[in-house]
């Protein structure tokens, strides 16, 4: 195999905390079609003894910061006063909401593909354990355990029953393990997306975790997937 002249990446590219901050903002900005439909949805809660607005002000003051940080300024006279969510959308709002889910369908199009462009150019420099395992969508995991088996040997269990392979636990194996980024513990963390790119004697496994919501990242010579499933 040969030596990848990659630089080492210090964190994720693609698939980081802040894309997926920007990405919860799409299914935010989601309205009824209809003012009736609006209408019915707060009587509905009201039914309930639920306040419908209330609870809508409580989720933009959540996403604030991430609103401003991501929205174009357009927006942000909507966000600062309150009416970006609990109001009936004008057509005004609406066009411009469209419009910006259309660019970002387009930007996530391409972020995408990129990404996926870059892999397939540099798969023949990684372990083809890596690749097999970058066969199998871990997204959702459940992280079980972490185990330390000695200094470059490095353990991650996951109950993938909520995930989306045909498996109902994975465990990794990294093998010649020569750094780990681990900013907390991630036992109890959810594997959302990774990132693999080639290093000098194996690979880089960097992945995006939630509760606790971190890029995690691996350097390694080589991984052992092992797979059981109910089946």
């Amino acid at each position: 195999m040969r030596l990848a002249k990659e630089m080492e990446i210090k964190e994720m590219k693609y698939y980081s905390k802040d894309w997926y901050k920007e990405m919860q903002l799409y299914s935010f900005l989601n309205f009824p079609d209809t003012k009736e439909e609006w209408d019915e949805t707060i009587k509905y809660f009201e039914s309930n003894g639920k306040d419908y607005i209330k609870n809508l002000k409580k989720d933009l003051e959540f996403f604030k910061n991430d609103l401003l940080k991501f929205l174009p300024e357009s927006f942000h006279s909507y966000i600062n006063d309150g009416t970006l969510n609990t109001a009936y959308p004008s057509e005004k709002l609406r066009n411009m909401i469209n419009n910006w889910k259309d660019e970002y369908d387009q930007q996530m199009e391409d972020l995408n593909k990129e990404y996926r462009s870059k892999y397939n150019a540099s798969k023949d420099l990684l372990p083809l354990s890596i690749v097999k395992l970058n066969e199998i969508s871990l997204h959702d995991s459940n992280v079980k355990s972490i185990e330390n088996l000695s200094i470059d040997t490095f353990v991650i269990n996951l109950d993938c029953a909520g995930g989306f392979n045909d498996f109902t636990e994975i465990k990794l194996t990294f093998k010649g393990v020569k750094e780990i980024s681990m900013p907390e513990d991630i036992k109890g963390g959810f594997w959302l997306y990774d990132e693999v790119y080639p290093a000098k004697s194996g690979y880089e496994l960097h992945v995006l975790f939630d509760i606790p919501f971190i890029e995690f990242k691996i350097v390694a010579e080589d991984i052992i997937v092992e797979g059981k499933s109910d089946n």
